[in-house]
């Protein structure tokens, strides 16, 4: 079983003579500590009487008591959440409803939950937990033990550490799956509470350059491509469009107005809009045009397999990196600020919610300079 959470306590002097306890339950490293005070539980300092000798005696009964309730609600199956509607509904029960519910409408979303189901089973399994365990089984030390394996002893299918960013996500998610729990009146409060997701770490952003993007949409052999893998990663270079949105994309959401071809629908991911003219390399990257209800890239979507086909096409063209299908957005932003574009106009085209996601990725290739900002707005008079 997992290891236990540590419940110690200290005593608190007051002004009057007396004092009382604080207790802390310690979950490990990196974990922030607990503080539960007993302030209504007094000791005299001097029991200098026997009504003074009665008290503390009595109230280190009480305190006992205490103790060992903590011990308890933190290393036992039971959290103080406890169940309102749902006394005998297991975990993954739960886990499924909400996973269908988050992931009916984006395959992405849904692949995720299933790798965090997958993880959350392995991790059961090595700690002797029964995968039939209940909503109100899964305390405070499960989650942060979850957290740390995670981080520590967690891998991917082919044996490799999960990156930083995926812990984040996975570890967001399972939050999410509790406090769905509590939203629908079967916990009175998540476990999750209070502990923070994995760090998400700096990692390397794979780019192409532009002359890259031509090197593989002028390759020789393109024709040996998957026309639309090639057809659908070009114009993700040129729109920064998710690959998700790539795949359900359909053509009444590009659409002519003026003469003009744009590009105007609601992001699967965040539902957010997204609107903007065209540009000609992106036009020339789309298919023949069928019924406003058909998808522009049909029996598109990213798996594996095409990122493996991406890779191939890539090094085929001479290029040395190891490119995904997020490999086409992260280049179109990295364009956009290094060609002057602000972090608000790029969060615009990305369709993200704010800037400071914007931000958090491409802060570093941000190439705005100051000194002309300031010439522009006020001159140089």
């Amino acid at each position: 079983m997992y290891n236990m959470a540590i419940v110690s306590k200290t005593k608190i002097k007051s002004k009057t003579k007396q004092y009382y306890y604080r207790f802390k339950i310690d979950f490990g490293k990196d974990i922030k500590p607990e503080y539960k005070f007993a302030s209504d539980i007094r000791f005299w300092n001097r029991a200098d009487t026997p009504e003074k000798k009665k008290q503390n005696t009595k109230s280190t009964e009480i305190i006992k008591q205490r103790e060992n309730a903590l011990k308890a609600k933190y290393n036992t199956a039971i959290f103080n959440s406890v169940l309102i509607n749902g006394e005998n509904t297991q975990f993954f029960e739960h886990f499924d409803s909400v996973m269908k519910t988050r992931g009916a409408t984006n395959t992405n979303t849904m692949s995720g939950y299933n790798s965090l189901k997958k993880m959350l089973q392995k991790f059961c399994s090595k700690n002797n937990i029964p995968l039939n365990i209940k909503l109100n089984q899964i305390n405070k030390k499960f989650v942060v033990d979850f957290k740390t394996w995670i981080i520590t002893e967690a891998v991917t299918t082919s044996g490799h550490p999960i990156k930083s960013s995926t812990q984040n996500q996975r570890f967001n998610q399972f939050a999410v799956v509790l406090n769905d729990a509590v939203d629908n009146e079967l916990i009175a409060s998540a476990p999750s509470k209070g502990v923070k997701a994995p760090e998400r770490g700096k990692e390397e952003m794979v780019y192409l350059t532009i002359d890259e993007i031509y090197q593989m949409r002028d390759w020789e052999k393109r024709d040996t491509v998957k026309p639309m893998l090639y057809k659908g990663f070009l114009f993700a270079c040129f729109t920064g469009l998710r690959g998700g949105d790539i795949s359900t994309l359909k053509w009444k959401h590009i659409v002519e107005e003026n003469s003009i071809t744009m590009i105007n629908l609601i992001t699967e991911k965040k539902k957010i809009q997204i609107r903007f003219k065209l540009p000609q390399q992106a036009i020339d990257a789309l298919p023949e045009r069928k019924d406003k209800d058909d998808n522009v890239f049909t029996n598109f979507r990213y798996t594996a397999h095409t990122n493996q086909q991406l890779k191939m096409w890539a090094l085929q063209c001479g290029i040395q990196k190891k490119i995904t299908s997020h490999t086409a957005r992260h280049s179109f932003a990295v364009h956009q600020l290094k060609n002057g574009t602000t972090m608000y106009h790029l969060s615009k085209l990305l369709g993200h919610s704010s800037c400071v996601t914007t931000e958090r990725h491409y802060a570093d290739y941000a190439t705005e300079d100051l000194d002309i900002i300031m010439d522009n707005v006020y001159g140089n008079k």
